[in-house]
């Protein structure tokens, strides 16, 4: 990942874990990932082993929220 896209992906992470209103614990441990290393992820200092995967969970919890997608939903996938 170059400085320029692991810049962007790491402000793509502040929006998304700012706009689910959750605690940055609540989100680490739906992401089931320690506070330290979402702390870390979102400090910029370290990337996800998949960073892409990290991003659509986060998405998934923002739909799930809305209620554009249900808990129903995903339980059957």
């Amino acid at each position: 990942m170059t400085k320029a896209k692991h810049k962007q992906f790491v402000a793509e992470i502040q929006m998304l874990v700012k706009k689910t209103g959750l605690s940055q614990a609540e989100i680490a441990r739906r992401l089931d990932a320690t506070p330290e290393t979402l702390s870390r992820w979102l400090a910029g200092d370290q990337i996800p082993a998949h960073p892409a995967m990290l991003l659509a969970a986060l998405q998934m919890t923002l739909l799930v929220q809305s209620g554009v997608i249900t808990k129903k939903l995903i339980e059957c996938l």
